[in-house]
């Protein structure tokens, strides 16, 4: 879970919480319940466990339902519930997720017609992601024998009772944050003790990160139809040490507007693991784009940086704030930008260009 900052914070109940009230939000609201648990507690017995969790758990979840909006999604380290609702049906949605808190809805709906719909996004999954970039780079490391979806055994085999046990270990308070994006005056109407009165049982958390095989600045290669990608991989302690994402936005600018066709982005593995992914058109070089960002000039780059965020600050567009929504980490990686030490992110990245990178091919 997050540390404890300026925007996270324990509740009484032991649930961290992130409320962020905007000006301009009106008569919305949007909340994502992200539980500290994903494939990476599973073993390979019970392989998918907490994604089949998270199914039965959406059990409540109507499509024809037009007060609110409700998806979910597990990944190695969580699993995250999002809702979009009108002030209108707060209530109802407030009272959705202390029914996920308590597990009420494990039994709403028969395990098997469950399972059915898990096989058949398994069987699209595979034929989906089997050569994706992201599913190349988890090749023979422990995330390949971790994803989310699980494998067809497994999930024809898993059973409610595990399920259950599952949940018991898993859903207590101080492995859940509440992400609440709303408005300043619907803040001010109801306030956000409903958050610290969420009841549920108490535990210990276990912290579960996956070992990953290269070093940091080692780099990987992807040949793709708009270029070539290449993956910078990165390990963190802690969250102020994370890639900038809006840092990263400036320097792609700063390279398309030197270089041509260049796109940057952080792709993120877990609270300790992530890459840079840089995407090139075929008449770029790899070692031309390195010695770009090794010669970047630290005090331009960081009045370009200053200058976006005055363009595009927290809370510029709600639809901004919601593409964060993956879990808790990456929303926390996101909301303190503006806190961070701007030069010595920017000297982070050029170091990590700065490596005689050796590359791996992983497709021609």
């Amino acid at each position: 879970m997050p540390q404890e900052n300026s925007f996270f914070s324990k509740c009484k109940n032991q649930i961290t919480k992130c409320v962020c009230p905007l000006e301009n939000l009106q008569g919305m609201n949007y909340i994502a319940l992200t539980i500290n648990v994903g494939s990476s507690s599973e073993n390979a017995k019970n392989a998918g466990i907490a994604h089949f969790l998270e199914h039965m758990q959406m059990n409540f979840f109507d499509k024809n339902e037009e007060r609110y909006l409700c998806s979910a999604y597990t990944d190695f380290y969580s699993t995250t519930y999002y809702f979009d609702v009108k002030d209108t049906a707060l209530e109802c949605v407030i009272d959705i997720i202390q029914n996920i808190l308590k597990g009420k809805y494990l039994e709403m709906k028969d395990i098997e017609e469950v399972r059915a719909d898990i096989l058949d996004e398994y069987k699209a999954y595979e034929v989906k992601n089997r050569n994706s970039d992201f599913r190349i780079l988890l090749n023979g490391t422990d995330y390949e024998s971790h994803l989310s979806i699980g494998n067809q055994k497994t999930i024809c085999s898993i059973s409610e009772n595990e399920i259950k046990a599952f949940f018991k270990k898993f859903y207590f308070l101080e492995n859940m944050c509440i992400i609440w994006i709303t408005s300043t005056q619907t803040l001010e109407t109801i306030g956000d003790e409903w958050i610290a009165n969420l009841k549920g049982e108490h535990g210990k958390i276990e912290e579960n990160i996956l070992p990953y095989t290269e070093t940091d600045g080692y780099a990987i290669k992807n040949r793709q139809d708009n270029g070539t990608s290449y993956y910078l991989y990165r390990e963190r302690n802690s969250d102020s040490e994370s890639i900038n994402e809006d840092l990263l936005y400036v320097i792609q600018e700063f390279l398309k507007a030197n270089m041509g066709k260049v796109d940057v982005e952080k792709i993120f593995l877990s609270a300790k693991q992530e890459f840079i992914k840089i995407t090139i058109e075929d008449i770029l070089e790899w070692k031309d784009i390195c010695r770009e960002i090794e010669n970047l000039a630290v005090t331009e780059i960081e009045k370009r940086y200053w200058e976006f965020l005055k363009e595009e600050p927290i809370g510029y567009n709600c639809n901004s704030l919601r593409e964060y929504f993956i879990n808790a980490f990456t929303f926390g990686d996101m909301i303190v930008k503006e806190e961070r030490n701007i030069q010595k992110d920017i000297c982070e990245i050029k170091k990590l260009f700065a490596k005689e990178n050796s590359i791996k091919i992983l497709m021609k």
